[in-house]
């Protein structure tokens, strides 16, 4: 980790704490089969500059200052850790993907980042080493997960000189992979490959977690209890439900590194509560591995709720 001290005009200004992590990504020892590892960024990409925020509206704000001339998507994060992928900027004027008003109000600081892409995640040339192949059947495959069950499917191809593609072989390398996003990496024989990725020790962090299964990491750079993850609040409107079983309440499953799963819930009967795995064992310090991802399972008809990660 490290942290620059600037010094002028009578002010003290710290950067960001930058940081580099190393995710390794093993092979399978059965060509018949492939390794699948849970992954996600520990860190998120440095900050490109801080705005004030002169007025609010639908979709849109208006910033004091023009920002400057960016390449690649970005977002901007609220002092709460509340995101918004800006979608288009003109002068002063920001479109976003959400509607930030009753959130953001005038006045407020924001910070706009870069995302993480395909491309950048695992390196534009596959930097990172994975097996490419002719499709998505020879080569080794990168799985986003949406809550809603789709599923997108990407590799890296050697066609057309090298690039990332889709399952219908639509260049892939610039789609978005957001800060808490968790993937899914299908590994077939060969040596383990070891990612590299630098970045920000991030600050505060909001985002949704919607009905359905949500693959998220805790974007941390440290381990982090089940206990501490910040996703049980008492108010199943705004955190995990709890329940007298895992049937009844909302779940954690974690995936081991021999592909099984472990179940987690939140207990609550008669008075008694705590987080518990499927044979009511406590769980509370069950530590979620930095660069892991977990899924989240949103259970209908409840909606879905931020959540504010614990300071990382």
């Amino acid at each position: 980790h490290a942290r620059l001290r600037l010094e002028g005009y009578g002010q003290v200004i710290y950067s960001e704490i930058q940081a580099a992590s190393a995710l390794v990504i093993p092979a399978s020892a059965n060509a018949a089969t492939r390794a699948t590892t849970f992954l996600s960024s520990p860190l998120v990409m440095p900050r490109q500059t801080r705005a004030v925020i002169g007025t609010v509206g639908a979709g849109t704000l208006t910033l004091q200052r023009a920002l400057p001339a960016f390449t690649g998507p970005r977002y901007l994060v609220l002092p709460d850790g509340t995101t918004a992928q800006i979608t288009g900027a003109s002068g002063t004027q920001v479109q976003l993907g959400s509607d930030l008003s009753g959130i953001a109000t005038p006045g407020m600081s924001v910070d706009i980042h870069p995302y993480r892409t395909l491309g950048s995640f695992f390196g534009a040339a596959n930097e990172a080493g994975l097996t490419a192949g002719l499709n998505a059947a020879s080569a080794d495959t990168v799985l986003s997960v949406k809550p809603d069950g789709l599923v997108g499917t990407f590799f890296f191809t050697p066609l057309g000189g090298g690039l990332w593609v889709d399952d219908r072989y639509d260049p892939a390398a610039s789609v978005i992979v957001p800060p808490e996003a968790g993937l899914i990496v299908q590994r077939r024989t060969g040596a383990a490959v070891t990612l590299y990725l630098t970045g920000a020790v991030r600050g505060p962090l909001s985002t949704p977690v919607e009905q359905g299964y949500n693959l998220a990491g805790t974007v941390a750079t440290r381990p982090v209890r089940l206990d501490s993850l910040g996703l049980f609040t008492g108010n199943p409107a705004t955190g995990l439900a709890a329940g007298a079983n895992a049937g009844a309440a909302d779940n954690l499953l974690v995936m081991n590194p021999n592909g099984s799963s472990s179940l987690y819930f939140r207990f609550s009967f008669n008075g008694q509560t705590g987080w518990m795995n499927s044979a009511f064992d406590d769980s509370a310090g069950v530590l979620i591995a930095p660069g892991s991802a977990i899924y989240i399972h949103r259970k209908a008809p409840r909606a879905a709720f931020a959540w504010t990660r614990p300071a990382p």
